[in-house]
């Protein structure tokens, strides 16, 4: 659960070290939700996106749900 604006510069380090969690299934993990309750930033939608393709993750393993 994530409140404040979610921008890259704050989450970037959380974004990839949860790519790697569902890239190497550490503890049978293979999908992430983040529920955040605020701004999230266009920016990071599309550099979470980029990294999830670098990675070989497919988009639906990382989702962020916005209330």
């Amino acid at each position: 659960m994530k409140s404040g604006k979610i921008s890259w510069c704050i989450y970037k380090d959380q974004v990839l070290k949860d790519i790697d969690i569902i890239k190497n299934q550490r503890g049978k993990i293979t999908k992430i939700e983040w529920h955040c309750f605020e701004e999230v930033d266009e920016s990071f939608i599309k550099n979470l996106k980029d990294e999830l393709r670098n990675a070989n993750v497919d988009s639906s393993n990382f989702v962020i749900i916005k209330y």
